[in-house]
């Protein structure tokens, strides 16, 4: 087994449905491994190989279909299945009838949630300027690049306006 951190997990039905609806695949070949490109609305791409799947001790499929598991159980089924996402080239559609013997292959995603940033009072107010002291306690799972404050004098700050960095990451600012 192996431990891939708290961030990481196996996709959800709903998740690679989304995938299939809102992406474009195409048949797409990455240092000799045939699969599929797929890419989303931001331009963003992945590649996911076409690497079949185990059912007992053969590969079937092995260089035309790239069988993901989804960590979606099938409730409907008397029997203990699974959804399963397949990729082909450039098109793709989920199974939800694989049974959990069957060994596919693992695609795992990573949970981006927000960085977290707790500010204090604004305090020693002047005509022409103000003290405020913030915290960015945990980053979401991605990198932050900058941390600081930002002001305006005619309604919501943005980062846009006024700023002042006051380095990178978790820790304090002011």
């Amino acid at each position: 087994t192996k431990n891939w951190g708290d961030m990481w997990r196996i996709p959800k039905y709903f998740e690679f449905k989304e995938l299939l609806e809102q992406c474009n695949f195409e048949a797409y070949e990455l240092n000799g491994v045939k699969g599929s490109k797929v890419t989303g609305p931001n331009g963003n791409h992945i590649f996911m190989p076409s690497c079949g799947y185990m059912d007992g001790e053969e590969v079937l499929s092995a260089s035309d279909v790239g069988a993901y598991w989804l960590s979606t159980p099938n409730s409907t089924s008397s029997v203990d299945r699974a959804y399963c996402g397949f990729v082909c080239g450039a098109s793709s559609y989920y199974n939800n009838s694989f049974t959990k013997y069957i060994g596919a292959n693992i695609r795992p995603v990573f949970d981006c949630t927000s960085p977290q940033v707790k500010t204090k009072e604004i305090g020693n107010i002047t005509q022409t300027s103000a003290q405020c002291t913030g915290e960015v306690t945990f980053e979401g799972g991605t990198m932050v690049y900058e941390r600081g404050i930002c002001w305006n004098t005619s309604g919501n700050p943005t980062i846009e306006d006024n700023r002042v960095a006051s380095g990178s990451g978790m820790g304090t600012f002011m």
